[in-house]
């Protein structure tokens, strides 16, 4: 059960027998955080002859690490795609299946099914070009719909890449109700993202190592709602220290990236661990604006051993803005901050060992937490924006007294919040 308000949905998948024939019911329910409420019922592959069931080894692809194995998935991928919809299947494999350019899915109801299955990018691939291992991706008039991958591996190379930046795992823009479930994404510059023009995607149980620049993002390009109602449930960011600290070569960026325009975002049970840069952030790029950034839920996260940041959301430069941080029941071993441009955060039940600061922010609430230091920067101006600084502390439990900068009488505390001296 989720909070009244709170993006919520479900899925049911049926197969008959055991995908022999590929027939898949999917039910979606969403309630938006002030966006209403979608119901829908989609069957893959409805209306052709037989939903059918396509093995990828059977149009070419070889798991022995060598053969280029990209036009047999694609040619598998476009057979579905021309039959209605279906699943393709990468059987498990000892060695990895190599690819050379992106597998793109275009169109809807295509299932992506490869549980104990590795594709790998091959040395050298992108030649410098921006080239993801999974695109799904329709357009803005037409978003593509209802696809699923599930139980692959991707090796994205990214560090054997010459002159390559910013290639995905896996790049979702244009589309609506796609599901990433039970998917291992490596060495990627960025594992995976939710980009322009989607909205209702999952991403379930996914797990990203070892990323360059971001584990998982979830971004409108600077259009305030162009990406809404995105779930990461369960999910995991680990193992990717900066390269002075030994892990691979630079430096990281956050573990999760939710900015320029992203709204209705929901993160469940998520983890971040043993990384370099941030953890969960929210931002805005720089940019003519204004943009909004909304709207986004952390329910008991978990952030450890990161390299700076275990959360942050900034809303700067103005005029674009950050509303609607909420964080419930959530951990961090690492300093956190909310500030520049920041409106309406919320925080309960949740545990800082470490420093937080928070402001100049508008309408925040702190209850029924644990914080070791906490600094306020309750100031009306910071040079580019007017500010109604409002910070209220309802039971919090603090491990040091409060260090305010500005203006004291905008921090009111409760009688049940405490500090040890």
């Amino acid at each position: 059960m989720h909070s009244p308000g709170v993006l919520s949905h479900s899925y049911t998948l049926t197969c008959s027998a055991a995908f022999v024939l590929g027939a898949a019911l999917i039910t979606a329910t969403f309630t938006g955080c002030g966006g209403g409420h979608r119901s829908a019922i989609e069957t893959f592959a409805e209306g052709v002859d037989g939903p059918i069931v396509i093995d990828a080894t059977r149009f070419g692809a070889i798991a022995d690490g060598r053969t280029d194995s990209t036009a047999a998935f694609q040619s598998a991928i476009d057979e579905v795609a021309s039959r209605g919809g279906g699943t393709v299947i990468i059987p498990p494999g000892k060695r990895p299946y190599l690819i050379s350019d992106a597998l793109r899915i275009t169109t809807d109801n295509v299932v992506l099914e490869g549980p104990g299955a590795t594709i790998l990018m091959a040395d050298d691939a992108l030649n410098g070009e921006v080239i993801d291992c999974i695109e799904i991706r329709g357009t803005e008039d037409n978003p593509v719909e209802h696809v699923r991958v599930e139980g692959l591996t991707i090796d994205a190379n990214y560090w054997n890449q010459p002159g390559a930046y910013n290639p995905r795992g896996i790049d979702v823009d244009d589309a609506r109700n796609i599901v990433i479930d039970e998917v291992t994404i490596t060495r990627a510059f960025v594992g995976l993202t939710f980009g322009k023009n989607t909205h209702y995607c999952d991403a379930r149980d996914v797990t990203i190592t070892a990323w360059h620049n971001d584990a998982f993002n979830a971004s409108g390009d600077g259009v305030s709602g162009s990406c809404s109602n995105i779930r990461f449930i369960r999910c995991t960011a680990e193992d990717a220290y900066n390269g002075a600290h030994g892990g691979l070569p630079g430096a990281r960026n956050n573990a999760w990236e939710i900015e320029d325009g992203a709204q209705n975002i929901t993160l469940i049970d998520c983890v971040v661990r043993r990384c370099g840069g941030d953890g969960f952030a929210v931002r805005n790029h720089g940019g003519p604006g204004p943009v909004l950034t909304s709207d986004v839920r952390f329910e008991r996260c978990i952030a450890e051993d990161v390299g700076q940041y275990g959360f942050k959301a900034v809303g700067n430069p103005a005029p674009n803005t950050v509303s609607g941080i909420h964080l419930i029941d959530c951990v961090s071993d690492a300093e956190a901050a909310f500030h520049k441009d920041i409106r309406d955060l919320r925080i309960s039940g949740s545990t800082f060992s470490s420093e937080v600061v928070v402001g100049p922010v508008d309408r925040s609430v702190i209850r029924d937490s644990s914080i070791e230091r906490l600094r306020v920067w309750a100031f009306d101006n910071d040079g580019h924006t007017e500010y109604e600084t409002d910070v209220r502390l309802e039971g919090v439990e603090l491990g040091s007294p409060i260090s305010i900068h500005g203006d004291t009488s905008r921090v009111r505390t409760s009688p049940m919040s405490t500090a040890e001296h």
